[in-house]
């Protein structure tokens, strides 16, 4: 969401011209447009006001309320153009409007277009007087102003040009002379030495004691030394000094760099990377280490790019390994399965991505080695794990839910409230293919968003984010016309789930979602459980390391009531329901039923 408001300076009529406050002619629009490449080329408009909607000298709201997809730029920004203009173009030659902008957002004007120098509208211009007086108790304003100007790299040629009103007629009236002292004229009371200096990095680099003098504009050019922000610095600004301002780059009111309209291309990454994991005994063949479980040694694990390159090691006495000096890229790693054993859980371990940063480590690469025999006995439901950290927090977390698919997005905030760096893995799991595995830094006290439709495209999926410090995660999940829902995913695994919010009838449609992530099927026994108490039970088989989605509707429609999951392997469970053709949504998790029966 974002709020953009307006300050519409009508002081004494004067600002706006005088028809209306005589005559109620209105004079002034501000139109709102999406404008997705900040190109000057959206055609939406999304809000539209006259000078008429907005109290005298007050602040007044012109949009407020959620972004739209219509102003979205690839790079995920969204970007809007403010279009003030005069409802009869005539009065552009004129008449002036006096107005202030201010949003939760990044404000500039665009390359080519104007902005203003100008003393705050305490002035009558019909008279030259000022009150109350500049620089006194009651009028703090200083004469400064400083607007910004970003040169991407060394070597930016900027153009900046400024325009002095005082050429304009109507700011003149007979007998008064120009007001800025120029050509040694006779001047208004007020007439400040205006001038300003153009710094780059703290140093000047360009000094003008004369902006524009009697010229209608003067232009000046200036080639960076460096990459950075120019501030050009006014000083003086007083009174009758209204000077209209452009640049052929963005102009800006504070050293923030703009936005990209297009993602950045990816940075070239150092091959420091290292994917490291363990090799254990899974004695009870359910592919988690647990208690007991130690490793072994001598294990020999393959690692390949998926393009030739491989290479490999042997785990050491506890059965770790790892793998360093990695560029950037999906690697694929599988243990050799040595006397003693019948198969590894899992097999392999396919597409860990890696981004080459020497930061980089990505650990939990990890597989066990498993006996027939073990793998025929029913695998033990384990006891949920205890969350870790300050509450709310956990080093894992399970989302059954997500989709990249067409007409949907997916997005996981990751929020590291320590005051260390934390390292996520990201682990997609689709309903058909590979899963996919990410790790990012999250720097201590921040949030790190992360688009799953740029990693997982085209997939119906779930989640497990895994760190090395307690965190959270929020997913949010948008569909038709900008809808979405949101989920927070849960920190444990259970055996046994209870849904509540099953509701088919009325056009609502409800979704159960599972996720195994295990390296195995799991059996489940999905119950639903109607608001007359009767049941329908099914047998299901959770594929190994996938979602699998169940669409409510088919298997009990026009009803509500609720649903029960019993697996024999730890999973996790949401459940998603959609109203009035898709345009509405909710998503909740399933309680976890923590004893066994």
């Amino acid at each position: 969401t974002f709020t953009l408001e307006i300050f519409d300076g009508d002081l004494g009529g004067f600002w706006d011209g005088h028809d209306l406050a005589k005559t109620g002619v209105v004079r002034v629009n501000y139109v709102l447009y999406a404008d997705p490449l900040k190109n000057g080329q959206g055609t939406l408009a999304v809000a539209s006001r006259t000078e008429a909607d907005f109290s005298d000298d007050a602040w007044g709201t012109l949009y407020s309320g959620p972004v739209h997809d219509a102003a979205r730029a690839p790079s995920g920004n969204y970007f809007y153009r403010l279009q003030v203009s005069f409802a009869d173009p005539a009065a552009a030659a004129n008449e002036i409007n006096g107005f202030k902008i201010r949003a939760d957002g990044q404000l500039s004007v665009i390359p080519g277009a104007f902005g203003f120098v100008g003393a705050p509208i305490n002035v009558d211009l019909l008279t030259g007087r000022a009150d109350p007086g500049l620089g006194t108790a009651r009028n703090q304003y200083n004469g400064e102003w400083h607007w910004y100007v970003y040169a991407p790299a060394a070597g930016s040629v900027v153009t900046i040009s400024d325009t002095d009103a005082d050429a304009r007629t109507t700011l003149t009236r007979p007998g008064n002379p120009p007001d800025d002292c120029s050509a040694g004229a006779t001047c208004f009371a007020i007439a400040p030495d205006i001038r300003y200096e153009v710094l780059l990095g703290g140093s000047p680099v360009l000094n003008v004691t004369s902006p524009s003098g009697d010229l209608e504009t003067a232009s000046r050019s200036l080639t960076t030394s460096q990459a950075g922000f120019l501030d050009w610095h006014w000083t003086g600004v007083d009174g009758h000094n209204l000077v209209f301002i452009s640049s052929s780059h963005e102009l800006s009111a504070g050293a923030e760099t703009p936005l990209p309209v297009s993602t950045p291309p990816p940075e070239e990454k150092s091959f420091h990377s290292t994917i490291r994991g363990r090799v254990y005994a899974d004695t009870d063949c359910n592919g988690m280490a647990g208690a007991g479980e130690g490793g072994v040694e001598g294990v020999v694990v393959t690692i390949d790019s998926g393009g030739g390159w491989s290479a490999r090691t042997n785990t050491g006495p506890d059965g770790s390994y790892d793998f360093g000096g990695l560029s950037q890229g999906r690697f694929f790693l599988h243990p050799a399965i040595p006397a003693g054993y019948d198969r590894a859980n899992p097999a392999s371990r396919d597409g860990i991505a890696v981004d080459g940063d020497v930061r980089t480590i990505v650990g939990g690469a990890d597989f066990g080695l498993a006996t027939l025999s073990a793998c025929a006995a029913p695998a033990p439901i384990p006891a949920a794990p205890v969350e870790e950290g300050p509450a709310g927090t956990s080093r894992t977390w399970y989302m059954a839910e997500g989709n990249t698919g067409t007409g949907f997005e997916t997005r996981l905030l990751i929020t590291n409230p320590g005051p260390e760096a934390a390292r996520a893995t990201i682990t997609l799991f689709p309903e058909v293919g590979r899963p996919v595995s990410v790790t990012y830094e999250v720097s201590p006290a921040s949030t790190r968003e992360v688009v799953a439709n740029q990693l997982l495209p085209d997939s119906a999926l779930g989640v497990v984010v895994e760190a090395d410090q307690p965190v959270t995660v929020e997913r949010s999940m948008s569909f038709m016309e900008g809808a979405r829902h949101k989920g927070t995913g849960s920190p444990r695994l259970a055996g046994s789930w209870q849904v509540p919010g099953i509701e088919t009838a009325g056009g609502a449609e409800s979704w159960v979602l599972l996720l195994n992530p295990h390296a195995r099927p799991a059996s489940v026994v999905l119950t639903f459980v109607r608001a007359d108490g009767d049941t329908v039970e099914q047998g299901l088989v959770l594929p190994p390391q996938s979602r699998l989605t169940i669409f409510a509707n088919s298997i009990v429609p026009e009803t509500t009531g609720s649903a029960r999951v019993k697996s024999d392997l730890p999973v996790v469970v949401e459940r998603s329901t959609y109203r009035n053709g898709v345009r509405q949504g909710e998503n909740a998790v399933a309680v976890p039923v923590l004893a066994k029966d």
